[in-house]
């Protein structure tokens, strides 16, 4: 008599705001929408692969950065604090998404949708999603594998906040956003699975036309026992794991409460330094890593898993 070990597993985990200074790349004149919808019923192998890269700037992508500039409006002392507005501070966004599945066999029944839009996005909208439904059962010893990966890639340097936040009542003493460099990562895989019910859903957002709007992603798995087989628990390995690292600046604030950078105020450099930008803005002031992975293996009567990441400019 073959044993199984059974595991019963749920696990909910929402990471929301572990950076608080992303702001992201608006939408470019030219914006792609496109959508994939299969079902797939089949008695056989199977192999299929999704695989999404894009990557955008407020500028143009190009190797590095570009740094926060300023427009002086005093032409005497063009140094001048003061006398300076902030021009752009670029920030670039790399979307990555992939999913393989393969089989030698057996009995699968599949649902999945994708859609990308390039837009502009605002609320609960998003410019990735994906949902899948699947069930599989072993034939004549076949097994099934799988991995689904996204990760939101998000950098920036220092900018002026005038311009980016939509609503006033948003804006404070806080003069300039922040550098930071975020990346975010989910990621599912399953291997030698015989028998299985499994639900995905992706949720990203890296598009937006001010500061307001975070960058997201949200990621949801669900494994149960195939129902249409009668058994109690589904059959192979799952592993899940979602990461962040995040590395942010602070911010310059104004300490003589009129609005202006200028004397009095806390810089890193001192006052006479040729360089003024040389302060809280770019340079790192908080790094955050995190990491969340399991694997089971066995018989499994339940396994659920959820992550949210959102990250925003709160002025």
């Amino acid at each position: 008599m073959t044993k199984f070990l059974i595991f019963a597993l749920i696990a909910m985990f929402f990471v929301v705001g572990l950076a608080a200074a992303d702001r992201l790349p608006p939408q470019v004149p030219e914006n792609q929408l496109y959508s994939a919808v299969e079902y797939i019923n089949v008695l056989g192998p199977v192999m299929k692969s999704v695989d999404i890269v894009s990557e955008q700037s407020s500028a143009y992508l190009h190797n590095g950065i570009l740094f926060g500039g300023f427009d002086t409006l005093n032409a005497a002392n063009p140094q001048d604090p003061a006398g300076a507005l902030w021009a752009f501070g670029e920030v670039v966004a790399q979307t990555t998404y992939k999913k393989e599945l393969l089989t030698n066999g057996g009995l699968l029944d599949l649902t999945y949708t994708l859609g990308f839009d390039s837009r502009n996005q605002i609320g609960e909208s998003w410019n990735l999603e994906t949902d899948q439904i699947l069930t599989y059962a072993s034939v004549d010893g076949s097994t099934l594998a799988e991995s689904e990966r996204a990760t939101l890639d998000v950098a920036a340097n220092y900018q002026a906040t005038a311009g980016n936040m939509r609503c006033v009542f948003a804006q404070g003493n806080e003069n300039t956003m922040p550098a930071f460099c975020n990346v975010v990562t989910v990621e599912s895989t399953l291997a030698s699975v015989t028998s299985m019910a499994l639900q995905t859903t992706l949720n990203l957002r890296d598009t937006a036309a001010d500061a307001g709007t975070p960058a997201a992603i949200t990621y949801k798995i669900n494994v149960d026992p195939n129902a249409a087989q009668g058994g109690q628990y589904a059959d192979g390995q799952v592993g899940v794991t979602f990461t962040a690292s995040i590395r942010e600046g602070q911010g310059a604030r104004d300490l003589n409460g009129g609005g202006i950078i200028g004397v009095g105020d806390l810089y890193y450099a001192p006052n006479s330094a040729a360089d003024w930008f040389r302060n809280y803005w770019d340079n790192e002031a908080r790094i955050t890593n995190y990491v969340d992975t399991i694997t089971i293996t066995g018989g499994i009567t339940k396994l659920t898993k959820a992550f949210a990441y959102t990250s925003q400019m709160i002025m």
